[in-house]
């Protein structure tokens, strides 16, 4: 598993009248998953990523806005050792498919109210990784 608690807005946009602005965020994700590999060399394996992603999701407008998303998390990945010296190089790259996201009642109606402006987004996120390590 891992956890990263950093923050990102994804999405801004201001109307002229401040009567529909949106500010999307996501924070803290958390990733849980399994990676099975095979050996392909003496020193070096590839592996492949199965998990699940969790984001907290917060926007500014919306009554039916989510507070979280989540998404299947796919990828592959490699690991080489160099020798008896403990050094290592690890790489991995995949994506994540979130699910879809609605966000209704956006902007004001006539005469006051909430509107009936709508937002929907189907997002993906692809990611990749390099580390390189030295074994004790």
């Amino acid at each position: 598993g891992s956890m990263d608690p950093g923050r990102a807005n994804i999405s801004e946009s201001d109307d002229a009248f401040d009567a529909a602005d949106v500010r999307v965020t996501v924070s803290d994700r958390e990733t849980w998953s399994i990676k099975p590999g095979i050996s392909v060399s003496e020193g070096s394996a590839i592996y492949l990523v199965f998990g699940d992603t969790d984001l907290d999701f917060k926007c500014t407008a919306g009554p039916t806005c989510p507070s979280g998303i989540s998404g299947d998390t796919y990828g592959v990945g490699t690991i080489s050792k160099f020798g008896t010296s403990g050094l290592y190089v690890k790489t991995e790259a995949g994506v994540t498919d979130f699910g879809d996201i609605t966000i209704t009642g956006l902007g004001t109606k006539e005469g006051g109210g909430r509107g009936t402006g709508k937002i929907f987004a189907d997002p993906n996120m692809v990611y990749g990784k390099l580390q390189i390590g030295w074994q004790f």
